[in-house]
């Protein structure tokens, strides 16, 4: 490789560093359930990244870290016998115009119920759930990650939205899950 095309990936290398680094340490951290371990499991997905030829990659850069990814997350877990339970904790705040403190305290709470609410579905659920609406995915995209159907992916999709908006339409909670991503509720 000349000086010209190292560069070149190196600023690529940088660019996927810098966009999905985070929303993989995010997505690693809810699968093995420790911050410590995704932020373990994203750096092998960027290790894999520089190994592999860039033309494999290229054009669908998001879905093949998460694919990585997810499948170095499904190694640590078979080696280690033993399920985790996914992380409820925000790992991420988003910071935006300030609200007056009762606005504040009632988004705290929406996000709250409504992460508990995603906490309690079925694994396969909870995931394309989080690829979905923490990520951005399409429903494409999730299928390539988790290996699924894109109908598989809209049927999970579908079954979790009608069990949360149950959930969160329970007395006690005020709201729905409709409002919980509208009102930037974090899932």
């Amino acid at each position: 490789m000349d000086g010209t095309n190292q560069a070149d990936c190196a600023a690529w290398i940088e660019g996927a560093l810098a966009r999905y680094e985070g929303p993989l340490v995010q997505y690693a951290s809810r699968l093995l359930g420790d911050v410590h371990r995704g932020r373990d499991a994203a750096q092998e997905t960027f290790l894999r990244l520089v190994a592999a030829q860039r033309a494999e990659v290229d054009g669908h850069l998001g879905p093949w870290l998460f694919t990585v990814c997810r499948r170095h997350c499904l190694d640590v877990l078979r080696k280690e016998t033993r399920m985790i339970a996914a992380d409820t904790e925000l790992l991420d705040r988003r910071s935006g115009h300030e609200a007056d403190p009762a606005a504040i305290v009632e988004a705290a709470d929406l996000a709250s119920n409504a992460l508990g609410a995603v906490a309690t579905l079925p694994a396969n659920q909870r995931e394309v759930v989080e690829l979905r609406f923490r990520h951005g995915l399409a429903y494409a995209e999730i299928a390539r990650v988790t290996g699924m159907t894109a109908t598989n992916v809209g049927f999970l999709l579908h079954v979790a939205m009608k069990s949360l908006r149950a959930r969160l339409a329970a007395p006690g909670t005020g709201t729905d899950v409709g409002t919980a991503a509208r009102t930037g509720g974090a899932l």
